[in-house]
């Protein structure tokens, strides 16, 4: 969100998109489900970005769309007993060169992965991390946390806690220049303690050249850091290319890594360093 809230006036960010494969642990771009969930309406950069992605690597394409930000209004929807509001949703497929409406149910989306049985979770949160919770948040607008909600839901909710899926992975802005798309992965950081600068699991850095040469992308690692894991202030914004991040580490040793998205027991992670970052100002 705070990438989104400071580059959206220097350009036209979309929204990225969510790379999740149907079947049960697959590798991340094993026929995987490509999709974004949005309040952005259809323009042409979003249907030449389909059209783009639809040449390989994806076995469908999906537009989830939602535009109605009076929570009030929304129905409940029941994930494992609990009730969740839910916004009413346009689910597009992208076919023969169009995004196509083919429902207003999510389940018209999400029964293409299988159920599961979810782990019980029992668990309290303090209420002294919740207030830090509210105070990360309260500097954000309304209709920026709606989004997110709304995207968490259904990943999470619908699809990440109760179904069978592959190893997942995302897309978390893209933009236009040029007649070239540039992804973007960004993240939040310290700098790591040896050799100080950023890392990446190593296996999201397999997909992002995957995607990168499929597509003929620019592909970016953006990184706000932060002064410590705790505190998390804002010390500067820092870019690289991933070619350049994939050169500089050539010769790097690999480190263990947070879980991410993949949420798997192992995560090497290969650490760049800062020298070969550019600040953003």
């Amino acid at each position: 969100m705070e990438f989104k809230d400071k580059f959206k006036t220097k350009t036209v960010l979309l929204d990225g998109g969510y790379i999740l494969p149907t079947k049960s642990k697959a590798n991340t771009l094993d026929e995987p489900i490509y999709f974004t969930i949005t309040s952005n309406e259809i323009d042409d950069s979003y249907l030449e970005l389909y059209k783009l992605l639809s040449k390989d690597i994806f076995k469908w394409l999906f537009f989830i769309q939602f535009d109605n930000y009076e929570v009030k209004n929304w129905k409940s929807s029941l994930i494992e007993n609990q009730k969740f509001p839910l916004p009413s949703l346009k689910i597009y497929k992208f076919i023969d060169g169009q995004l196509k409406m083919i429902s207003s149910e999510i389940n018209s989306f999400t029964s293409l992965y299988n159920d599961k049985t979810p782990a019980k979770v029992d668990f309290k949160i303090e209420q002294e991390t919740l207030n830090e919770c509210y105070e990360m948040l309260e500097i954000f607008d309304v209709k920026s946390l709606t989004d997110i909600y709304v995207e968490r839901l259904i990943f999470d909710g619908f699809l990440g806690f109760s179904k069978y899926r592959g190893i997942a992975s995302d897309i978390d802005s893209i933009s236009k220049k040029d007649g070239f798309f540039n992804f973007f992965e960004v993240k939040e950081k310290d700098l790591s303690k040896r050799n100080p600068g950023f890392g990446i699991d190593t296996r999201r850095i397999e997909s992002i050249k995957k995607l990168k040469s499929t597509y003929s992308v620019n592909y970016y690692y953006v990184v706000k850091q932060v002064n410590n894991q705790k505190d998390r202030q804002l010390k500067a914004w820092y870019y690289i290319e991933i070619d350049d991040f994939i050169k500089y580490t050539l010769r790097n040793n690999e480190i263990e890594g947070g879980a991410g998205m993949s949420n798997l027991g192992n995560n090497p992670t290969l650490v760049c360093e800062l020298k070969y970052f550019k600040k953003i100002k």
